[in-house]
């Protein structure tokens, strides 16, 4: 559940704040994690945890 909610409030900031110098490198994480699926695009074990701090990360610096 948290992580929709992580992945929703990037959605949203990237809406509300298109023009932000953030907002390309924050639309490529968005992206890279919208594209995802189970079984596909990944080589090794999937990392959740490093995957919520990108997410994390990308919120913040369009916070900033």
């Amino acid at each position: 559940m948290n992580d929709y909610r992580y992945l929703s409030t990037l959605q949203r900031l990237l809406k509300e704040k298109p023009g932000h110098p953030a907002a390309a490198d924050a639309r490529k994480v968005f992206d890279d994690m919208m594209d995802l699926a189970p079984g596909k695009g990944r080589q090794a074990q999937p990392d959740f945890d490093a995957d919520r701090r990108k997410v994390a990360s990308a919120i913040e610096s369009l916070l900033k």
